[in-house]
């Protein structure tokens, strides 16, 4: 199969799913991940996926910072700089923050610089998105390929990460009775630890134990970035 033919039938199960969800609610889960049970490997391999989440997010501000149109950011690059604590450019090669959180990333800002533009246009006051001191969510844009789950939903695999993660809360997914899907998720950093927020669409007389609150898909971008005014 060429890339054309694989492009196409990406289009074609978009269209047929787009279709398929259209009479389906979309519900929003939330799981925490068990620090406690994260060995060595894993555990470094987690760290540093958030520590190049922060590097990519400043290096495509960075770029829009010279003056640069974010449709022209290169979201395939896997070599780039950042700053270190005398800010000095460090060059690095992303090993760990794959393809896909890369473009999510990419739409994140993307979506927050419309806000800001829709914002202005009724005559806000608006600041610039501000460099981050650490990443906040990082995007899991594909259930099969950015992330997925065992059987019993108690463990999630991320990509970037060698091995599993073990997950408290899998029973909402694991104890819906009818046909449901698995979108997308965002891996979420809080005081009280990390989260994954998986967004299901599902069928309408279904509701899902412990969550029955119907939302719209907006991947955490309140939560990813904040502006320079505060907000």
């Amino acid at each position: 199969m060429n890339k054309a033919e694989a492009y196409g039938n990406r289009r074609l199960t978009k269209e047929i799913n787009k279709e398929k969800h259209s009479n389906m609610l979309i519900k929003n889960v939330v799981l925490k991940i068990q620090e406690n049970k994260l060995n060595n490997k894993v555990e470094n391999d987690f760290k540093m996926l958030y520590t190049e989440a922060k590097w990519y997010k400043n290096f495509v501000l960075d770029f829009l910072e010279k003056g640069n149109k974010l449709k022209d950011f290169d979201t395939t690059l896997k070599q780039i700089t950042h700053k270190d604590k005398d800010k000095n450019d460090v060059e690095v090669k992303l090993k760990h923050l794959s393809s896909q959180m890369r473009r999510g990333t990419v739409d994140w800002i993307q979506y927050s610089l419309n806000c800001l533009h829709a914002k202005k246009l009724k005559g806000q006051k608006v600041g610039k998105l501000k460099y981050c001191k650490y990443a906040k969510a990082i995007p899991l844009t594909q259930y099969g390929n950015t992330f997925t789950f065992n059987e019993n939903y108690t463990r999630i695999h991320i990509q970037g990460i060698k091995g599993t993660l073990t997950i408290n809360g899998g029973e909402q997914l694991k104890n819906i009775k009818h046909d449901f899907d698995i979108q997308c998720a965002k891996l979420v950093r809080t005081a009280e630890g990390y989260f994954i927020h998986v967004t299901v669409y599902v069928e309408k007389e279904e509701s899902i134990t412990r969550t029955s609150e119907e939302i719209g898909i907006d991947y955490g971008i309140k939560d990813a970035f904040t502006f320079s005014n505060g907000k």
